[in-house]
């Protein structure tokens, strides 16, 4: 009775003489079997070594020399190449059709793909156009020399992946962590970059005084605040205290008092004309630290100094102006 298996892939029964063998798929000691001429071993061992590389189970006689010494080889190879592998991968070439040995295993790989006719076995690499008996023109192969290494890999793992086979990941392993030194580059940045930093970072603080004057409203019922968005790039706050200005601020983006571009402005007083933007009590100017923007502190007409790290981040930036704006609470109170 045939078992079920996990995949696509069912028991695959093989005429081997008279003796009918079922085999399942933790049958196969290798994944792949190669078959090639000693001539064309250059082709060859790159295509295994990356299938070892990427834990195929590949049969390649310079993996073997320990397990074939004292074999009878023609034995050993009529049953690699019949029944203990999954698929036959043969280097077809002038030294190919030459070589008894390669017409031995491709022999006994044309009768498995005989009696296997639920799934291709032989998958053919073509070194050269000639005629190998037994493989009709028809069949599906790939010209060596119009694929790398790796893609050739590649594509025997796809086959790999349709097989069924399940016992063993096809995938590459985690790479071992890497512990040596990675050097920082440091980076030019475009003026697009520059535009796009400065944007983002004023929407950040934009929204950090929006949510702060709500969460000054909901803290102490004597204080009522407003925030009103004059255009994309500029808004007003205002402070109530008992009925009274407490502070009032005007924050915009663009060229500031100081001529500088690229520079988030900020400007407290009691009284405010949105349009005028010749004053600025505070700024932050866009630079960068050799690999990534930052938002520098220019403290204009001010002693006022955090005692906060500060990095220049968009969230450090809208912290920094948030506490210039409230300093005039902590007085009042």
């Amino acid at each position: 009775m045939e078992h079920e298996l996990q995949g696509s892939l069912r028991p695959s029964k093989i005429c081997y003489g008279i003796q009918l063998i079922t085999m399942e798929p933790s049958d196969f000691d290798y994944d792949v079997a190669l078959s090639f001429a000693g001539e064309d071993r250059e082709f060859v061992d790159p295509i295994a070594s990356l299938l070892k590389r990427r834990q195929v189970n590949v049969f390649y006689d310079a993996f073997e020399q320990g397990a074939l010494w004292g074999k009878d080889l023609y034995q050993h190879f009529s049953k690699v190449y019949f029944e203990r592998s999954r698929f036959f991968v043969p280097f077809l070439s002038q030294n190919y059709a030459a070589k008894k040995w390669t017409i031995h295993e491709l022999r006994n790989a044309q009768a498995r793909a005989f009696q296997q006719t639920r799934q291709e076995y032989i998958l053919p690499i073509r070194l050269d156009d000639t005629e190998i008996p037994g493989i009709l023109p028809t069949i599906g192969h790939l010209t060596y020399h119009n694929h790398t290494p790796e893609q050739i890999v590649d594509l025997i793992l796809e086959k790999l992946d349709q097989s069924g086979r399940s016992t063993v990941d096809l995938h590459q392993s985690q790479p071992v962590p890497f512990r040596g030194k990675i050097p920082k580059i440091r980076k030019t940045f475009t003026q697009r970059e520059k535009d796009l930093f400065i944007q983002e970072s004023f929407s950040h603080v934009m929204t950090h005084f929006e949510n702060g004057l709500k969460a000054l409203e909901g803290a102490d019922s004597d204080v009522v605040t407003s925030f009103e968005p004059i255009n994309r790039s500029k808004f007003l706050c205002t402070i109530y205290v008992k009925g009274e200005v407490a502070n009032r601020c005007k924050i915009w983006t663009g060229t500031g008092s100081y001529g500088r571009e690229n520079q988030i402005s900020f400007y407290n007083s009691e009284n405010i004309d949105p349009h005028v933007d010749n004053s600025t009590t505070d700024a932050l100017s866009i630079s960068d630290d050799g690999y990534r923007l930052i938002l520098e502190r220019q403290g204009f007409h001010s002693v006022y100094t955090s005692e906060k790290a500060y990095g220049g981040t968009p969230e450090e930036a809208a912290e920094y102006l948030w506490e210039r704006f409230v300093e005039p609470l902590d007085q009042r109170r």
